[in-house]
């Protein structure tokens, strides 16, 4: 996974034994199209992101065991609150990685859960609370990515383009569930006022 300076600041300030909480999205492409695990960890009220994208070449197909392995990777590194993912193509890994412990959240991508997902991403970069390490896969991917209008209003989509999206879409199930689930407050009351 790319290496986030944010992720690794929550480490520091809370002391190195503390694991930080996040939250993963898993888009899985199929055998000739690319796979995305997104984490991401508030920090200061800013969501901070890391990511594994795998991309298929004339040589390499992307497997779902690859995706795992780095799901398995960060709930090392991390206490994981979530994994969501799009049970078409990851159902059997979810089912393993459930039974390891991890709380697997099937994430339909239908245009109901998909588009206040997307428009709670892009609220999110708009605001400056979204942060990466530069990553320029993870770049090409949300910049290949188009909004396309739904009834449910517009959504993340990859329309006719052949360039893969995976880690934008990734992105944005990892957002939905940082952002739908309360973030834990450990210190005193009187510094968040």
């Amino acid at each position: 996974m790319g290496v986030t300076h944010g992720l690794g600041r929550v480490r520091r300030h809370r002391g190195p034994q503390a694991r930080p909480e996040v939250f993963l999205g898993v888009d899985i492409g199929g055998q000739k199209d690319s796979s995305a695990v997104v984490v991401a960890g508030w920090v200061d009220n800013v969501l901070h992101v890391e990511q594994w994208i795998g991309e298929p070449d004339e040589k390499h197909t992307v497997s779902t065991h690859e995706a795992r392995a780095r799901i398995v990777e960060a709930a090392d590194r991390y206490k994981v609150k979530s994994v969501a993912f799009d049970r078409a193509m990851f159902r059997e890994s979810a089912q393993e990685l459930e039974e390891r412990g991890l709380m697997m959240i099937d994430f339909d991508q239908g245009h109901a859960k998909m588009a206040p997902a997307s428009a709670t991403l892009l609220e999110l970069i708009r605001d400056g609370r979204l942060v990466h390490d530069g990553d320029p896969v993870l770049r090409r991917h949300v910049l290949s990515a188009v909004a396309a209008q739904t009834d449910r209003g517009w959504r993340i989509s990859k329309r006719k383009s052949r360039k893969a999206i995976d880690g934008c879409v990734a992105l944005a199930m990892a957002v939905d569930e940082a952002t739908s689930q309360p973030v834990a407050w450990d210190g005193p009351l009187v510094e968040a006022w």
